[in-house]
């Protein structure tokens, strides 16, 4: 009964003069101490051009940044590399900033001249990339202010509203920033994400659809609308889109990771692998990506590899709740209770309100037959997030627990139904109906009883994991008997 974390794809919203990248998507290298490679930048003025030296040593212009921020890939004789949507190219260091001296440099602007809103809006992007969003709402506030009419500020202001999860403030700024400018892609790529985060799908494709049809060359608008599809369980467009991402940026890391997860969701954990690889190749020290790939070994059973992806998550990020969850859930399958139980600890302290680490430490606590310590963390669970696959397996506890005196089958029989109902694919997730067929059991409804374990071994899966077991559970149903563990 492994859960397994995922570490969510970094499909970050860009708004019109603010360009959020995902900041692991270039590897920092071992430069000299005055290099900016690796390191996070703000464009100091609008309308700067990028590009290469062609065969005279000549720059030739290739792209456009559209964006304030960028993570700097090569860094040469007073010229610094970025990407923009997937093109690289060069331009004068002197026409940017680190963020690390972004709050400073425009502020000294604003000091000189404080009618100028673009100011405004650029430190309150170097606020947002360094966390501040409150004071960054203030600075999109004066820019707005100074210029009523000014579509980037609106679009920034309701990213730092996404951030702070206020979603219907930043649908009202987004909606400001396309009307003022309906040919704004970027603007009507942010409402999408917005509409995602509020579980809008259709609403957010909708306006991915419009940034695509205003910018066919924009691939963080296919990644989105390939995450919104992916929350639909619309797996086969979620991958199309996915596709087109990577087709126009062969580097956009997040899109391979959310591919990746995409094809673990259908179960097809090779490619799911081979586009974590790439993940990992891309971006050596993505935590997320070691993990997503110690799920996807998990998923196939590979129970030691998993585990080292693990290990080397938390290497990366040693306060990952998730990557310590997973870790412990390999353990469990691997019937290594004690270590299993020592990476719920570990999840625990580094999260106190981790409702999934006091759920699978209760797994692991039945286990060993610490059945007081198995109630307790279950109810934890329970008061912290009452997720459907916690009343799965405390139902299955309270249904089958070998002491009398843990099992209450009336609470068991209740908790099945409600995992059942909270969990869409419940009618062909064979661990819901099990848990169910116990449950009826246990409380003398042997009819219900055979009809859910009949339904749970139509699970290939589960049939496949349980064998035996599951068909001699159907038969004492049958015999109208209940099923205790041992």
């Amino acid at each position: 009964m492994t859960r397994l974390f995922a570490s969510g794809p970094c499909l970050i919203a860009r708004a019109a003069g603010l360009l959020l990248l995902f900041a692991g998507a270039f590897p920092p290298s071992a430069r000299a101490d005055d290099s900016w490679v690796g390191k996070t930048i703000l464009v100091t003025k609008p309308g700067i051009r990028i590009g290469d030296t062609n065969d005279k040593n000549e720059l030739v212009y290739n792209a456009a940044l559209s964006g304030i921020s960028y993570v700097v890939i090569a860094d040469k004789g007073g010229f610094i590399k970025v990407r923009e949507r997937g093109v690289e190219g060069w331009f004068a260091r002197k026409d940017a900033v680190r963020l690390e001296d972004a709050v400073v440099f425009f502020s000294d602007r604003i000091r000189t001249d404080p009618k100028h809103a673009n100011d405004y809006n650029y430190r309150g992007c170097a606020w947002q990339l360094r966390g501040e969003i409150d004071i960054a709402i203030k600075d999109y506030d004066e820019a707005i202010r100074l210029e009523p009419k000014y579509a980037a500020a609106f679009s920034n202001r309701g990213n730092a509203w996404g951030v702070k999860k206020e979603y219907d403030k930043a649908i009202k700024d987004h909606d400001e920033a396309v009307r003022l400018d309906p040919k704004d892609f970027v603007a009507f790529g942010n409402r999408g994400s917005a509409w995602r985060a509020k579980k809008e799908y259709d609403k957010a494709i909708k306006d991915f659809d419009e940034a695509i049809r205003l910018d066919p060359k924009y691939p963080l608008a296919f990644a989105n609308r390939g995450s919104a599809w992916r929350a639909k369980k619309e797996y086969d467009k979620a991958i199309k889109d996915f596709d087109e991402a990577i087709r126009l940026d062969p580097k956009y890391l997040s899109a391979f990771a959310s591919r990746g997860l995409t094809w673990s969701d259908k179960r097809d954990y090779d490619k799911a692998i081979k586009d974590f690889d790439e993940a990992i190749r891309l971006d050596p020290k993505s935590s997320d990506a070691f993990n997503n790939r110690g799920n996807a070994w998990n998923n196939k059973k590979e129970y030691d590899k998993a585990i080292k992806d693990y290990d080397e998550a938390i290497r990366l990020r040693p306060k990952s709740s998730a990557a310590f969850n997973n870790r412990g859930n390999a353990w469990s399958e691997k019937k290594e209770y004690d270590k299993a139980i020592k990476d719920f600890d570990e999840a625990i302290r580094v999260n106190p309100n981790d409702a999934y680490g006091y759920g699978s430490r209760a797994y692991a606590w039945s286990k060993t037959k610490e059945y007081e310590k198995a109630v307790q963390d279950f109810e934890q669970a329970m008061r912290l997030n009452a997720m459907d696959w916690v009343q799965r397996d405390y139902a299955l506890f309270l249904a089958t627990c070998p002491d009398p005196k843990y099992r209450a089958g009336k609470r068991a029989f209740a908790l099945a139904c409600k995992a059942c109902d909270l969990n869409d694919n419940s009618q062909n997730d064979g661990s819901y109906l099990a848990a169910r067929a116990a449950a009826a059991a246990e409380v003398g409804d042997f009819d219900e009883a055979v009809k859910c374990q009949e339904k749970a071994l139509e699970d290939a899966d589960y049939a496949k994991d349980e064998d035996a077991a599951a068909k001699q559970r159907l038969q004492l149903y049958r015999d109208k008997k209940p099923y205790h563990e041992k």
